[in-house]
């Protein structure tokens, strides 16, 4: 009796052994399962590189990213040049694979730099490029102002009846430095882009006019570009063409008249 029951616990110890085995192995699997489908994250970058105006031959100032990442991933750098404002493109700088380049004050001209951060974790990589940096080289005594901004895009006429819903005036701009642009949008009584009346908190891209009186309305917008950067004139403007609203009491029927042989 004493060794059928000894057969018995060994054959159950046996049994709980072979489950417990079993079960961690398919435990493993999952877990390496699910671990094989975790995404390396891309690296968030914090601090961007800074555009700098320099005299030829000075010393220039490190450009920098600061990045952090959410996994334990491996952080790589490569820095570009571009002749462009693109982050996209550039040449490959030989050796620049640090957090930090310092750029050449050699030649005078307008260069842009920018980073590719990448993220390497368990063999897989995920990248992202930082802002561009201007960096301009002047001679001795040169200064250089704020690029000028081009308007791609005018605000465009438009019709409603009183007490419509308007739909938002546009205008759409490009500058060719690292400038910021900003926004004034005026009204004015004749089709004129001058001298009109600054519109409070018209400073958007977009300004959606009023319907609640009737007549004929003139709108246009200053597009203004920033540039803290240069040494000369840092602000430039242009204006849009004028743009007419107009507003009536009532609907325009359109009709069209067909002329038969």
């Amino acid at each position: 009796m004493l060794s059928a029951m000894t057969n018995f616990k060994t054959l159950y110890f046996i049994k709980i052994k072979a489950s417990s085995l079993l079960v961690a192995f398919f435990f493993s699997f999952f877990l390496i399962g699910c671990e094989s489908k975790v995404d390396t994250a891309a690296a968030v970058i914090t601090v961007q590189p800074v555009s700098k105006l320099y005299i030829k031959d000075d010393t220039a100032a490190p450009l920098n990213v600061t990045v952090k990442v959410k996994d334990k991933g491996i952080i790589s750098y490569q820095w570009y040049s571009n002749t462009v404002n693109s982050n996209e493109n550039g040449n490959a700088i030989q050796n620049a694979v640090q957090q930090t380049y310092t750029p050449s004050t050699l030649n005078t001209g307008k260069t842009y730099y920018y980073a590719v951060v990448t993220n390497t974790n368990s063999n897989k990589e995920i990248s992202v490029n930082s802002d561009t940096a201007e960096i301009i080289i002047i001679a001795p005594g040169t200064t250089v102002d704020a690029a000028t901004p081009v308007i791609t895009e005018h605000p465009k006429n438009d019709f409603y009846v009183k007490g419509d819903t308007a739909a938002p005036l546009s205008v759409n701009a490009t500058v060719d430095d690292k400038g910021t642009l900003s926004y004034q949008w005026y009204s004015n009584t004749v089709n004129s882009n001058e001298n009109g009346t600054l519109i409070p908190n018209g400073t958007k891209q977009t300004y959606k006019p009023s319907t609640s009186k009737t007549g004929t309305f003139y709108y246009y917008t200053v597009v203004t570009s920033t540039n803290s950067n240069v040494n000369g004139k840092k602000e430039i403007s242009v204006k849009s063409d004028t743009v007419k609203i107009e507003v009536s009491n009532t609907a325009v029927t359109t009709y069209s008249i067909n002329f038969y042989d």
